[in-house]
């Protein structure tokens, strides 16, 4: 174990053997370590993914969607258009994407249903 400082000499947090091995290797799975589902189809063909999903992940599977975000996370996202966390229950309605949270708390969002709106309805409107 190491006790890592910034410049000031503050302290920044501890990192152990595990952690630098894993900055040179990858994620190592362990008996301690849990699995988290980030994301997964709904019946209805929307996705439920975590709080924690990759704003790339998103655009993987949703390739008509830009993304632009200084964010990181789905969470991070939502944070930063609504300006806080919001409740669930909650639409925000990004670029074709509508994206429902269904768990949060009052620092994170937890869960949220992502769908996409754009979709051809298989109507022959014009």
């Amino acid at each position: 174990m190491a006790v890592v400082v910034d410049e000031f000499g503050g302290t920044e947090g501890i990192i152990t053997l595990e952690d630098v091995l894993e900055e040179l290797v990858g994620e190592i799975q362990d008996e301690f370590d849990r699995e988290v589902v980030m994301m997964r189809k709904l019946p209805s063909g929307a996705l439920e993914v975590s709080g924690r999903t990759p704003v790339e992940d998103l655009i993987r599977v949703f390739p008509h969607w830009d993304g632009k975000t200084p964010s990181k996370t789905v969470g991070g996202l939502l944070m930063e258009v609504t300006g806080r966390v919001p409740l669930p229950g909650e639409a925000v309605y990004i670029d074709g994407l509508k994206f429902t949270v269904l768990g949060s708390d009052e620092r994170q969002i937890k869960r949220v249903q992502v769908e996409n709106i754009l979709e051809d309805t298989g109507s022959d409107e014009r």
